[in-house]
């Protein structure tokens, strides 16, 4: 058996063919290489996080024309999303950011994420100037499944609350 996480090599088959020349001795033949096999199992171990939040405006409700975006930037790479919100729900649709160990990526360790909401200042409507900070420790446990925890703000609670004020001139 192999343990969680790893992938068994390929299954070799050797032929051993034993005979007896009646000369006191057993006689072998088999398609073994010289050198033997070399089996080498694989491993990759995977993990993810997905943000969550809400969009709402202060003394109004969100409206079906309504476009707001934000980001979501990983510190120290070229990683950003932009995401927006459903104005039906305001749930914003943050990405599932995956995490991988394996031959050819490790993505231990810790990642930092700013998530911010784009400057808005339209219609009555100020943008909130809240900017999250996630961090993400990303752990292998030597299983498929890669510990992912995070300390700073809830990334379960990135919720963005903009402002709304109306104007308008009264002719008397």
């Amino acid at each position: 058996n192999v343990p969680s996480g790893y992938t068994a090599p390929a299954t070799q088959t050797v032929t051993v063919r034993v005979w007896d020349e009646a000369d006191g001795k057993l006689h072998v033949q088999s398609n073994m290489p010289a050198n033997g096999f070399v089996l080498i199992n694989t491993y990759e171990a995977t993990g993810d996080i997905t943000f969550q939040g809400t969009k709402r405006i202060d003394k109004r409700d969100l409206l079906q024309g309504d476009v707001f975006q934000f980001t979501v930037e990983e510190e120290g790479t070229s990683n950003v999303w932009s995401v927006t919100c459903d104005p039906a729900t305001g749930k914003i649709d943050y990405p599932t950011i995956s995490y991988v160990v394996n031959a050819a990526k490790d993505d231990t360790g810790e990642h930092v994420y700013k998530v911010s909401e784009a400057k808005v200042s339209a219609n009555g409507v100020t943008s909130d100037k809240t900017t999250y900070t996630v961090t993400v420790k990303v752990e292998d446990q030597d299983s498929k499944d890669l510990k992912v925890t995070t300390t700073g703000d809830d990334p379960a609670k990135l919720d963005f609350t903009n402002t709304y004020e109306a104007t308008g001139v009264a002719n008397v």
